[in-house]
């Protein structure tokens, strides 16, 4: 199973409690209330009752749509009234750079160089962007740790980018271009992800995925890891009609043809995979594919590994797999290419 460190007992209360925190009490200004505040009854803006609430609080959002570029600096619980009930959609500077690119998400968690270490808790609110075409990230966690629940993502670049140990739990993540993108540790459960151009990207670090949905995306999940020391787990999950399923490319820099028959052996040192119960049925292309092995159009495959996808062209794929009752049929080129690679005899019909 994947590790991921678990919440400091200081703040962890502060972390897990929902709604035991009486929203409905009317909360005074003082130095001692500023570990809840509620927006608009306390605070006009989300921002505004951020930047108030004391380190480790909480900022109950009522219903509404705020346009705001919110900025977080210091461990706290942002907590709306429901999805779409609460809708957070980016703000354009008219004084500052046209929102392209850069690395400035519309919810960034920063710790602006000091050497601390956040945690954050975001649950019950959408999170929208606005303009068709606009490649603005959603949520930038930084070097934070995070649980996601409850939240709705749609129409960003990336949808959430970064972080060091992240739990999603019953998020949808749609519209976007890569949805969740993660180089660490990520826990995904119970969540939704359809109609982005990849659903998951994780480069290099621990992945756990269950009972989750993936429909409509070019690539399900895309997983790049040539380090082969990090554990990746996929149970019971459902990946229908996408183009691709899994794609991956894992495993040291080595010849494909001569390490077939110890692909298959995890003490030799191929990274390995955990997949069980799961359903990869229906989708365009292939239901598990590897990457340069010939099973999809380079265009495709840069666009799906970009930007890494420029610096190991010739990387090769050695994988391990540890799997148990997973279905995998009626993909439309086929259920696992290349076909003649040693998968394990349960992918096979």
């Amino acid at each position: 199973m994947v590790k991921y460190a678990l919440l400091s007992l200081g703040v962890v209360g502060l972390l897990v409690l929902g709604e035991g925190l009486a929203p409905q009490v009317t909360w005074p200004t003082g130095q001692q209330e500023r570990f809840v505040v509620r927006v608009p009854e306390d605070f006009p803006t989300i921002q505004t009752a951020i930047d108030a609430v004391a380190e480790g609080g909480t900022v109950l959002i009522g219903p509404g749509t705020y346009q705001e570029n919110l900025k977080i600096t210091k461990s706290l619980r942002l907590i709306g009234a429901g999805q779409g009930i609460v809708k957070i959609q980016p703000k354009d500077d008219p004084f500052g750079p046209p929102p392209l690119y850069s690395g400035q998400p519309a919810i960034e968690i920063t710790t602006k160089g000091e050497e601390k270490f956040i945690q954050i808790y975001l649950a019950r609110l959408s999170l929208e962007g606005l303009k068709e075409g606009e490649v603005r990230n959603g949520i930038g966690l930084g070097i934070t740790q995070a649980v996601v629940e409850d939240v709705d993502i749609s129409g960003y670049y990336y949808g959430l980018i970064g972080g060091e140990n992240v739990i999603l739990s019953r998020v949808s993540v749609h519209h976007n271009g890569t949805g969740v993108w993660s180089g660490k540790s990520l826990t995904v459960r119970n969540s939704l992800f359809h109609d982005n151009v990849v659903g998951i990207k994780s480069f290099g670090g621990n992945l756990e995925v269950r009972q989750s949905v993936f429909a409509r995306n070019s690539a399900a999940i895309a997983i790049w890891d040539v380090w082969s020391s990090r554990e990746k787990e996929l149970m019971g999950n459902a990946i229908t009609g996408n183009d691709v399923g899994l794609y991956l490319a894992l495993g040291p820099i080595s010849n494909i043809q001569e390490e077939l028959k110890a692909a298959n052996q995890p003490e030799l040192g191929p990274s390995l995979m955990t997949m069980i119960d799961n359903e990869i049925v229906g989708n365009r292309e292939y239901g598990i594919a590897l990457a340069h092995s010939e099973c999809m159009e380079g265009q495709v495959e840069a666009a799906i590994f970009y930007p890494f996808s420029l610096i190991w062209t010739n990387q090769k794929v050695l994988i391990a797999f540890w799997e148990k009752n997973n279905t995998i049929r009626n993909n439309g080129k086929g259920d696992l290419c290349p076909p003649d690679y040693p998968w394990p005899p349960g992918f096979k019909k």
